[in-house]
């Protein structure tokens, strides 16, 4: 049975970043280098580095320029590489020592004049923060960020009427409006201007694009602390829609609905920066830059050490690397006793089941829980997944359902269609198909709820004409799934519709080129229209591509057997009927 895998966006402003930073940070993900071990010669060390970081590996690539620096201290380059990588691993020390070092090779320089900018700062040099600030190079990110740190200095300096100010040269931008209203927001809040802050909150949240659960935070805090707890609990209970088994969620509505107040997000001028730094970085993260969104985070860290979301998404990005090493002492750090720390804990058990310490994993989600964290239940679904204790996981998945509470809405279909895996998979097909049923009621045009239900029923020969209909429109929906497409095709040829099978299944395989399962079934549809050769073939191609040890005993039986006459087969499976008609075509009909 082969059906398809499962497969959100500040697009915006990512494509306004500069690509020099995608050239000096970028890389595709595949994991780190398992071990460092330095050369002796500059070229040996700076290619090395260069593999190192292709491969998100920053640790080793850090350590690589650094090496590479000894044999060729001036070279900008590397310098610029070296202070990237080493502020990505949090030694913010040597990372101002390589800035200092390119700003007197390249005066210019974007990235080392903001690591020297964010030392003034924290040194509590404002002064030169500020002139510097004011050269500071405009390309790139610094587009986004140079107007925002130069507000929050000024802030800093007592100046909020300039602080906001120099924030409308974001003006230009359409893609930057959310990111100012929101600094002028905080700005106006810290200040005590009210009215101010209110505005430029309810700006933001209608400037376009996603909306940050940070913003949400920060004007929810707003509306409690100036008397309109009603309107921040709504806030929470619009974002509790879109994630209800969310426990970090819930609690914060739990301390509106008490009567408790909500801290601010930003207490202070540091802080703000550290604000507008966390966003690149998380920004830069759903585009997959990773090296760029680990120096902005760092960079956030070192502004405000107190930060745990900032930690927090430093973790996620080395889970991302597929460092889950690093991520778990990341993840560990976290101490703020509160939502942070408790979304850490799921993180930490997921990176332990990544690493084959599946039953620590399992033992910290149970304690999870027990303690009330609903979040918890679906990653521990997911580790049941994927050990294959089907039971186990539908159970899990039935406590979050459980949870829910009254009619369950359009955005929890995944956690029945979920289940319903589950279920069908621990053979109780029944259970399944009424949580597949109950997960298309609620979002009717799921291409992977159609796909499975659809392929299901042809598999049983039950509501022939509705299942096909339903992959059909799956096929619709993602027209470029092969294996979707597979579906399909699998279904027409148990329908005993073999020429319309092997359309499909052609379509599926130049697709998914690469599937024993997706060959193996055009093989099969090859040999039912008389196309014995190429029937042969795609089944030795199938077995090249490692099926399971059933399924290729299969494939060389029917080498040297072919099939089996097909009225008997279709006659068997409740395809045709005892005089030869076919069922299916009398099923296509109703």
């Amino acid at each position: 049975m082969r059906r398809a895998g499962s497969g959100r966006a500040g697009a915006m402003i990512v494509a306004a970043l500069a690509a020099g930073l995608l050239a000096a940070c970028a890389g595709p993900v595949a994991g780190p280098v398992s071990e460092v071990r330095v050369g002796r010669t500059f070229t040996g060390n700076y290619l090395a580095g260069r593999y190192a970081q292709t491969r998100d590996d920053f640790s080793a690539a850090a350590s690589f320029y650094r090496a590479a620096l000894d044999q060729a201290p001036n070279d900008a380059e590397l310098l610029r590489r070296a202070m990237l990588l080493t502020a990505g691993e949090g030694d913010i020390d040597q990372a101002l020592d390589y800035a200092g070092r390119v700003q007197a090779l390249e005066p210019a320089a974007p990235f080392s004049d903001l690591l020297l900018i964010l030392h003034s700062i924290n040194t509590g040099e404002l002064i030169e923060a500020e002139r510097m600030a004011d050269r500071m190079d405009r390309g790139g990110v610094n587009g986004l960020l140079a107007p925002v740190v130069d507000a929050w200095i000024r802030y800093g300096r007592g100046r909020s009427g300039e602080a906001v100010t120099a924030l409308d040269r974001l003006a230009g931008n359409p893609a930057f409006a959310s990111f100012r209203y929101q600094h002028a927001a905080l700005i106006h809040d810290l200040a005590g201007q009210t009215d101010g802050a209110t505005a430029n909150y309810e700006l933001a949240l209608s400037a376009g694009g996603p909306t940050s659960v940070r913003l949400i935070q920060a004007y929810a805090s707003h509306l409690v602390r100036t008397g309109n707890r009603d309107m921040a609990g709504q806030l929470y209970r619009e974002m509790l829609r879109d994630a209800p088994e969310s426990t970090t969620l819930r609690r914060t509505l739990a301390r509106i609905e008490a009567g408790d107040d909500l801290p601010r997000t930003v207490p202070d001028y540091r802080a703000g920066i550290a604000e507008a730094l966390y966003s690149v970085a998380g920004l830069l993260l759903r585009d997959q830059v990773l090296g760029a969104a680990l120096f902005y985070g760092r960079l956030a860290l070192y502004m405000r050490p107190d930060f745990a979301d900032a930690r927090y998404l430093v973790g996620e990005i080395y889970e991302r690397a597929g460092d889950h090493r690093a991520a778990l002492d990341t993840f560990r750090t976290i101490d703020d006793d509160g939502a942070v720390a408790d979304a850490a804990a799921i993180r930490i058990a997921e990176n332990l089941a990544r690493k084959g310490e599946t039953e620590q994993a399992e033992t910290l989600l149970k304690a999870r829980v027990d303690a009330g964290q609903r979040d918890a239940v679906i990653s521990l679904a997911e580790i049941y997944r994927q050990q294959e204790r089907w039971d186990d996981a539908a159970a899990a998945y039935g406590q979050v359902i459980a949870s829910l509470g009254g009619q369950p809405g359009p955005e929890q279909w995944d956690l029945f269609y979920a289940r319903g895996v589950a279920y069908e998979r621990a053979g109780r097909w029944p259970e399944a198909e009424a949580d597949f049923l109950t997960a298309l009621q609620l979002s009717p045009d799921q291409p992977l709820v159609l796909n499975y239900l659809g392929y299901s029923w042809v598999e049983k020969g039950m509501n022939l004409a509705r299942a096909r209909g339903m992959l059909e429109r799956a096929v619709a929906l993602r027209p470029r799934d092969g294996f979707i497409i597979d579906s399909l095709g699998w279904a027409l040829y148990q329908l005993g519709l073999f020429d319309e099978a092997v359309e499909r299944l052609e379509q599926a395989v130049m697709l998914q080129p690469n599937d024993p399962t997706i060959n193996d079934h055009l093989g099969d549809a090859y040999w039912r229209v008389g196309r014995d050769r190429e029937a042969r073939f795609q089944w030795s191609h199938a077995l090249v591509f490692n099926p399971e040890p059933a399924q290729a005993e299969a494939l060389r039986r029917k080498l040297n057997e072919g099939l089996p006459p097909a009225a008997g087969i279709l006659r068997s499976a409740g395809v045709v009927d005892a005089s030869g008609a076919s069922i299916a075509r009398a099923a296509a009909a109703e």
